[in-house]
């Protein structure tokens, strides 16, 4: 996780840094539509709530913040770090790299989820969109998270369970 010290320690030390941005640590999740588990919300409450404005002044010492999609950077100028510079770069993804499909030999379209599962990265949402989807297409979920076993009897209760599959952490 990005830590605001580097923003210190680069403007006292004169060398330039860099700080890719693809969560919200220092931002109060309530704030941009995150149900904040109980924990994070004593935090917010408590303690961020009294150091965030030290911690986003020592983040304006970086000299770029590299955001993974204009929502990331529209969320965090929002917050606090209007002035900053942004260059956003797609997570795994060349924006300029055309993607073409082309069908597997056997016909199926697989989809694949790889990550921490809980609710900020909305895994439920491709359970619910599988029922909509042609039949032709799968789901595999890999990872593991404070969400899986919900999310695993999301997939159950779903008339698309037979074509999605949990492989747990890899």
């Amino acid at each position: 996780l990005l830590h605001p010290a580097v923003g210190r320690l680069s403007t006292t030390s004169g060398v330039p840094s860099v700080a890719t941005l693809n969560g919200y640590p220092l931002i109060n999740p309530a704030s941009i539509g995150i149900r904040p588990s109980r924990k994070r919300q004593v935090y917010e409450h408590t303690l961020l709530r009294a150091e965030r404005p030290f911690l986003f002044r020592q983040m304006g010492g970086l000299d770029r913040f590299l955001p993974l999609s204009h929502a990331v950077k529209d969320v965090y100028q929002r917050h606090g770090l209007r002035g900053a510079s942004f260059d956003v770069i797609p997570n795994m993804i060349d924006p300029s790299l055309e993607l073409t499909r082309s069908p597997s030999s056997d016909g199926i379209s697989r989809l694949l989820f790889v990550g921490h599962l809980r609710d900020q990265k909305g895994v439920r949402f491709l359970i619910d969109a599988m029922e909509v989807l042609p039949p032709e297409c799968e789901l595999t979920v890999v990872g593991d998270g404070p969400r899986r076993e919900a999310l695993e009897r999301r997939r159950s209760a779903s008339p698309a369970a037979d074509r999605i599959r949990f492989l747990g952490h890899l």
